[in-house]
């Protein structure tokens, strides 16, 4: 594992690097908005791409306590894990059925419903620009079962280092992704996963709850019948201007 130059290559510049880099040729609102980042996230250059959806985070024990009328000392918060849901689950837990075309519709009806009349301590909405790490090792490993142990560069955009003074990537093997971890000069997950080869990519944008990936159809297909994955297939609906 070696840092290198952090120059995004052209073909993923755009898409990966902090801020919009491509204009799209369509609106952005809740109908369209995983076909929207879809066009500036990923570069449309695969045969076919996926969503992640990053989990929710709900901390059952402080729910039971404060549903029972309990105040809580936030000392004894913190002795509470929040454990992961997925969204089918999650949103089957406020009677909503999940269905991909209408999720984030139906994801703000949640949210509204939660603020009122403030938001639970026992909540949390997906991570932000950060793909928990089961679910990466769970890329990671499709990905190494279809192409192999190779070698791939890790790019941490400019909120993702330390410092935040300039971007990072690191090159190295699929199999040295949790060696990341260890590193002091970055935090959370990469920003965008890709080889040199142009075969396929990963993205995570800062600001989404939810990671694209493009690839061979071989790929897709491993992906998606991964079983630690709330992986959904998407085609592009718009153009890139």
């Amino acid at each position: 594992m070696e840092k290198i130059d952090p120059a995004l290559p052209e073909w993923v510049f755009k898409q990966a690097s902090l801020g919009p880099g491509i204009k799209v040729e369509g609106e952005n609102n809740l109908h369209t908005r995983f076909w929207y980042y879809l066009t500036m996230c990923c570069p449309l250059i695969f045969e076919k791409y996926v969503v992640v959806l990053h989990p929710y985070w709900i901390n059952y024990e402080v729910k039971k306590l404060i549903k029972a009328g309990s105040i809580i000392p936030n000392d004894l918060k913190k002795k509470y894990e929040f454990e992961s849901l997925n969204w089918v689950d999650f949103f089957q837990n406020y009677g909503k059925k999940f269905d991909f075309d209408t999720a984030l519709l139906k994801q703000e009806e949640i949210r509204k419903e939660l603020l009122n009349p403030q938001w639970p301590e026992y909540v949390w909405f997906p991570a932000e620009g950060d793909l928990e790490n089961k679910n990466l090792i769970a890329v990671r490993n499709a990905i190494k079962d279809t192409y192999g142990d190779v070698e791939v560069n890790y790019y941490y955009c400019l909120l993702k280092t330390r410092d935040i003074e300039s971007e990072i990537i690191y090159k190295g093997k699929l199999s040295q992704l949790e060696q990341l971890w260890a590193k002091d000069d970055i935090r959370d997950n990469p920003t965008a996963i890709f080889p040199n080869s142009k075969e396929w990519c990963v993205v995570t944008d800062y600001d989404l709850p939810y990671t694209y990936i493009g690839g061979s159809n071989e790929l897709i297909q491993k992906l998606l019948e991964s079983k630690n994955l709330d992986i959904f297939s998407i085609e592009p609906r718009f153009a890139g201007l």
